[in-house]
């Protein structure tokens, strides 16, 4: 009986040890498998990562490249705001001399409209039968006539002026907010 157990014993021991070792072989297989899948995927991952350190190199370089572009516009517009507005307030100088201008006529004028006023005034007084419509009384009333027509020419000039000035101002305003937001933007 020993010796048949021993056979058992021993059958079982070498049936285990070929087992095992298959299982040895199974295993060692899969090893090599999952290595080889393993080096497959560092490789495609190796590539992967220099695909994207060269996308993002390209996209570093673009973005540079668009943002000196807003920068170059950017002061460009800059340049272009600071001459509208040194231009528009060479017109608002010369608007204001042009005023300047129109208040002396408008002064000047009113010396001949007193005149006249005084010159007709004069003549009201005089007896009833000087009231005739001679050339002199016609000439005073033309003239009148077209000093106050001049006058209000003048105002009206004057008025127009103001209002060209003022939008003037309005427009020196905008276009200096326009520089500071510019120049914010820098």
């Amino acid at each position: 009986r020993s010796f048949k157990v021993a056979a058992v014993t021993l059958r079982e021991t070498a049936k285990n040890e070929d087992n095992r070792f298959d299982e040895c072989i199974r295993l060692d297989h899969a090893a090599l498998t999952q290595e080889a899948a393993a080096k497959a995927l560092r490789e495609k991952h190796s590539k992967l990562i220099q695909l994207c350190d060269g996308i993002a190199k390209m996209s570093a370089t673009k973005a540079g490249q668009c943002l000196q572009d807003r920068i170059n516009e950017n002061q460009q517009m800059r340049s272009r705001l600071v001459h509208a507005i040194k231009e528009t307030q060479e017109k608002i100088e010369h608007t204001k001399s042009t005023m300047s201008g129109t208040k002396v006529e408008m002064k000047s004028i009113q010396d001949p409209i007193k005149l006249c006023n005084s010159c007709n005034s004069a003549r009201k007084y005089r007896a009833s039968g000087e009231h005739i419509e001679d050339p002199v009384s016609t000439l005073l009333a033309e003239h009148e006539t077209a000093l106050f027509r001049s006058n209000e020419e003048l105002r009206r000039t004057h008025q127009n002026e103001k209002a060209s000035l003022a939008e003037l101002r309005k427009r020196v305003e905008n276009l200096q907010e326009d520089l500071s937001d510019k120049s914010e933007a820098l």
